[in-house]
């Protein structure tokens, strides 16, 4: 009934036994659906003269044909897969001394193979015998098996409901179900605009988000989201190749990743009268020391600021020395200190500063920044992204066409976006937040702010 398969290497070696029933097998086995079991791992470790059972595989089958768990999921699901690492150690002494170990993992799979639940369960016994065979009536492996099993099994029918919930569309927390990650809101500026941009190819962007820190800060929320969707918009909307688009998010945004992609990848790849786009998503802080402002990095710390931040004035630097015609950064983020997606040294207070005095000696840069300098920049918890991101990508989709003439420049898209994201703040946060469009008065006369020109999707 059951095909097995052995590989054996030398008297002490490794031993691995796949087991797969056979169409045969699955038709007189009443379970609905096809069932698979892979003995991933059996390890095996005994005095050669002792013979040593290891027909454990009809007890495996024999133990789920008395459960119907999965009968009441066959409409939906289409396979089983069961795995089992087991280990088998005996030890020849004065006495005989073996160490069973069985661990069972099973896993239900949709029609179109998408995991709709996953139980783990393991066992571990350690007897005394002077031998085992075929013929004992309880061989130690069927016992350890069995209890592994029972485990499993237990834990699979307390989640029964929660499947067939899950299956329905309609999730059922279960105690002995893995805790899922909170529910992220869907988002209109989740859908991408169908219309698409013309190639820019030399058009390079590095976007960074960070929501989750390595020194325990608080979280950014929804910053590595925002981040991932900017990458969309920019390789599927605004026509940069997907070759020139970095993103790093979370503890892929050390501060070696900053100096590598800022620093030492934007001047490798990027050509002349080329355009650069930087994208941050997290949180910044200031340096109370010198009134400066930092991002901070997956690895920072607000209390060593100086060591572990990214000076926004460096960053302005090395976008300077670039030979690009335009420099857009865009900012979700901000620097005073008093909340939102900014931090602060335990001690320290808040502290008004300014993002814009580095590139106003600067031709080429401008700067959209999500608040002012004494303002909290927020999340907007209902679109699932910062305040500042939602509104800029529903400006992309076409509602920051304000003039109506096929193309959004990033003027354009300031003018939209400032007096929505200062209702929001007031509205659902009681705060003040007011975007800031920055860079010298030079590059704005010349027409420096049509730096991101894209189709206005219809509406």
């Amino acid at each position: 009934m059951i095909a097995a398969a052995f590989a054996s290497v030398g008297c002490y070696g490794e031993r691995h036994l796949v087991i797969t029933p056979n169409p045969d097998s699955i038709n007189e086995a009443p379970l609905p659906l096809s069932v698979r079991v892979e003995v991933e791992r059996f390890t095996l470790n005994v005095d050669p003269l002792i013979p040593v059972d290891l027909d454990f595989r009809e007890a495996l089958l024999s133990y789920m044909n008395k459960r119907r768990t999965f009968r009441e999921v066959s409409d939906q699901a289409s396979e089983a897969v069961f795995k089992v690492k087991a280990k088998l150690s005996m030890l020849v002494g004065h006495g005989t001394r073996f160490i069973y170990q069985f661990a069972v993992s099973a896993a239900l799979l949709t029609h179109d193979k998408v995991s709709i639940g996953s139980y783990e369960a393991e066992d571990e016994a350690i007897g005394g015998a002077t031998r085992f065979t075929a013929s004992a009536d309880e061989p130690p492996t069927s016992l350890a098996l069995n209890r592994a099993l029972d485990s499993l099994f237990a834990k699979i029918e307390a989640d029964r409901a929660a499947i067939l919930a899950r299956l329905e569309g309609q999730p059922t927390p279960s105690p002995f179900a893995r805790p899922s990650l909170p529910r992220v809101p869907v988002s209109d500026v989740d859908r991408l605009p169908s219309v698409v941009a013309s190639p820019q190819r030399h058009a390079y962007a590095v976007v960074i988000g960070i929501e989750q820190y390595r020194e325990k800060l608080p979280k950014a929320d929804f910053a590595d989201r925002d981040a991932k969707l900017v990458g969309e918009y920019l390789t599927k909307v605004l026509g940069y190749p997907e070759e020139n688009v970095v993103v790093r998010v979370n503890e892929k945004a050390t501060k070696t990743d900053l100096e590598k992609y800022v620093e030492a990848w934007l001047p490798n790849n990027l050509e002349k009268d080329g355009s650069v786009f930087i994208y941050y998503s997290g949180h910044g802080a200031p340096n109370p020391k010198s009134g400066d402002a930092y991002l901070v990095p997956y690895d920072g710390d607000p209390t060593f600021v100086e060591k572990t931040g990214y000076p926004l004035k460096r960053l302005y630097a090395q976008l300077e020395k670039l030979p690009a015609k335009h420099i857009t950064v865009v900012l979700d983020s901000c620097f005073s200190g008093s909340g939102g997606r900014s931090v602060l040294a335990a001690g320290a207070k808040p502290m008004v500063l300014s993002v814009e005095n580095a590139i106003l000696a600067g031709g080429k840069t401008i700067v959209l920044s999500a608040s002012a300098g004494d303002q909290v920049s927020s999340a907007y918890q209902e679109q699932g992204h910062g305040l500042l991101t939602y509104f800029f990508l529903k400006g992309l989709q076409g509602d920051g066409d304000l003039n109506k003439d096929g193309t959004i420049d990033l003027a354009e898209l300031f003018e939209y976006l400032k007096p929505n994201v200062q209702k929001i703040a007031r509205k659902q946060y009681n705060n003040e937040q007011t975007p800031q469009l920055l860079a010298s008065p030079e590059l704005l006369k010349k027409g420096g702010g049509r730096l991101i020109e894209a189709p206005a999707s219809s509406r």
